[in-house]
């Protein structure tokens, strides 16, 4: 098991770093692999003979890493346009990325030089993995909800793989051709077993997307300021029709941070959202 860890500086956010770890689970050990650095979201490689991860430097922008199984930087390849990288996945011999761009969520394939094979979105990408063949599997929220997709990049099909009814996170292959997953209901999230071969896969398109109605109809009143405090008393009164305590509105802000999170979304998405100048702020 690969996986990375925040260590905030106790002085400037900006100046925290991480750790690549591993996890041997059969000798129950850990093992640093990395220390100093500001790579995250590290992933095996296809081959597993390398660890592919995220780099976010100090100065902005950020950059895929190729590195040994001994944590040794092999390559490094800066993403266009300051882009932001959420995941990292290998299919074939060319590397995969999910990014947030000024234009919106895309992915880039990198086979010598960047080229945007997706995108741009207004829905998100993330927990972007491959099954080593010829699939890239994602959950993005396409309809609405987050939902797992399969997408063919060389061919540039992509299928609604699951369709649950609230939301599903963290897809992953094993080697006989099972998508685990979490589904999430009233109890939280329960952990899926699906074979590939069983699953009623569903033609899309990144056109075809859900359109928030209520989201659109606010879009259209950004010219049109609102007194802070009439939306403070809206707040107010929605949560006594509910019979709930007062709550600060900027609770809600929390709030959204903490389901962000239980739905998988990773930290760094999440603090470029919440405007943080550091993940570990958000953390």
């Amino acid at each position: 098991m690969i996986f990375s860890e925040i260590v905030p500086d106790p002085r400037w956010e900006h100046r925290s770093w991480s750790i690549v770890r591993r996890y041997d689970a059969e000798k129950n050990r850990f093992e640093n692999l990395t220390r100093g650095t500001r790579y995250l979201n590290p992933a095996p490689s296809a081959g597993r003979d390398s660890i592919l991860a995220a780099e976010y430097p100090v100065e902005g922008g950020s950059a895929v890493v190729v590195l040994g199984r001994d944590g040794r930087l092999i390559d490094r390849m800066p993403v266009p346009d300051g882009g932001q990288v959420t995941g990292v996945a290998q299919l074939g011999g060319d590397l995969y990325c999910s990014v947030i761009t000024t234009e919106g969520m895309c992915i880039y394939r990198h086979d010598g030089s960047w080229e945007r094979i997706a995108g741009p979105t207004p829905k998100m990408i993330r927990n972007l993995q491959s099954d080593g063949d010829s699939l890239l599997i994602f959950v993005s929220d396409l309809d609405g909800l987050s939902n797992i997709y399969a997408m063919e990049p060389r061919k540039g099909d992509l299928w609604q793989v699951v369709n649950t009814r609230f939301s599903a996170a963290e897809p992953s292959l094993d080697a006989d051709g099972t998508l685990l997953f979490g589904e999430y209901d009233h109890g939280g999230y329960q952990p899926v077993e699906l074979p590939l071969k069983d699953i009623r896969w569903k033609k899309y398109s990144f056109d075809n997307r859900y359109v928030n109605e209520v989201a659109d109809r606010n879009a259209e009143q950004k010219e049109k300021y609102v007194e802070p405090r009439t939306m403070q008393n809206r707040f107010a009164k929605i949560l006594k029709k509910c019979g709930l305590s007062y709550r600060k509105f900027h609770t809600t802000r929390h709030t959204f941070a903490t389901r962000c999170i239980e739905r998988g979304m990773d930290v760094k998405t999440l603090s470029e959202i919440l405007g943080h100048a550091s993940v570990s702020t958000t953390m």
